[in-house]
């Protein structure tokens, strides 16, 4: 699919809001999921930081793949794979993969073979020769990595890769510098897990950042194929930071997931 064959569909945040401004017929027009089709999804995000103290830019990329099994009339069942290519290590290393679930209407998730992840896991952290005691650590090694065991957890993972809006009508999502608070607390507590620094509790860490003065906004646009497939979902966000001395940091966020139809086999 090339980029010119795209339909686009602008929700774009201003101030504290996300304003979804598209018509509801895009979600009416979605093409069906068809057993056997194969999806690749890419993710990648590019992060930058600028401040009167400090300036960064990170960036990070993963492919899966997607099968449908099934279509039933209140949703899909899928299988989410590594890519046909994936080295023995990086399957090693991925105990999340393969993930089956369904995909109601809605747009929630539902792990099918929780057994399967358990049993995986379990190798998992055996052949690594880490603790269960260690599970929801953070720790550092070429990168921030949080040592997750739970199942569950594929499913948060999943959305970040689901393209397809459930409900594409008018309406206003508030955006909670609260929120925001709140995920840059746990950032500290990752940090002070990976640097060996006294336990941070989540209390202590919410009250060092309770002089922060937090806003953002979120910028989404969708295109879609002309079967009505969404093909492509690429946000900005954008968050500013000033701290009680007056000091500033703005932090601009951009991902890309795209959706692409694989050849049939």
């Amino acid at each position: 699919m090339r980029r010119s064959a795209f339909k686009q569909v602008a929700i774009v945040a201003l101030a504290t809001a996300v304003v979804l401004s598209a018509h509801s017929a895009h979600a009416d027009s979605f093409a069906a999921d068809r057993a056997g089709d194969r999806y690749e999804i890419s993710l990648e995000r590019v992060s930058e930081t600028r401040g009167d103290r400090s300036s960064g830019s990170s960036s990070s990329g993963f492919t899966i793949v997607e099968r449908v099994i099934a279509v039933r009339d209140d949703g899909s069942e899928l299988e989410f794979d590594l890519p046909d290519d994936a080295s023995v290590e990086a399957r090693a290393r991925s105990w999340q993969f393969p993930a089956r679930v369904f995909r109601s209407e809605h747009g929630t998730l539902e792990l099918l073979n929780a057994p399967d992840l358990e049993a995986r896991v379990r190798t998992w952290l055996e052949n690594v020769q880490i603790p269960e005691a260690a599970c929801g650590r953070w720790v550092f090694t070429w990168t921030a990595i949080k040592i997750e065991c739970d199942p569950q957890s594929v499913l948060g993972t999943l959305q970040a890769f689901d393209i397809r809006p459930s409900d594409l009508t008018a309406g206003v999502v508030q955006l909670d510098p609260a929120d925001l608070r709140r995920e840059r607390a746990e950032t500290d507590i990752a940090v002070a897990q990976m640097t060996g620094e006294p336990p941070l509790t989540l209390e202590a860490a919410l009250q060092a950042r309770s002089s922060e003065q937090v806003s953002g906004t979120i910028t989404t646009r969708f295109e879609f194929d002309e079967d009505g497939r969404a093909g492509r979902r690429v946000t900005v966000g954008e968050v500013e930071v000033v701290q009680a001395d007056g000091a500033r940091e703005r932090t601009v966020t951009t991902t890309t997931v795209e959706r692409r139809l694989l050849p049939s086999r």
